[in-house]
């Protein structure tokens, strides 16, 4: 049992180890690319706006504290990935016929 679980946790590591480094330069380029294209939208259309700004924050809550009124949201992070390909790739064993 305890062979079996080691063996387990080996193959979990493998699969956990990173097929390829992620090309910062060309990360970083997609990401201004984007803020960008969002900053065209923002500027232009208020319903898209809207709509990348919920990619982009979480729930705005209001709070009023001596008659003034502040808000909290927090940041969504993953929000920036949204929309773009992520790496595609076939998985093991899976090759088109043609």
């Amino acid at each position: 049992m305890l062979k079996e679980r080691d063996k387990r946790l080996k193959r979990l590591d493998t699969q956990l180890v990173p097929r390829e480094t992620p090309d910062r330069e060309t990360l970083r380029l997609a990401l201004e690319q984007r803020v960008a294209e969002w900053r065209d939208i923002l500027r232009a259309n208020s319903k898209q706006a809207r709509m990348v700004l919920q990619q982009l924050i979480g729930p705005v809550t209001v709070h009023t504290t001596d008659d003034r009124p502040s808000w909290v949201a927090s940041a969504r992070p993953a929000g920036l990935l949204a929309g773009m390909v992520h790496g595609v790739a076939s998985p093991t064993g899976f090759e088109p016929v043609f």
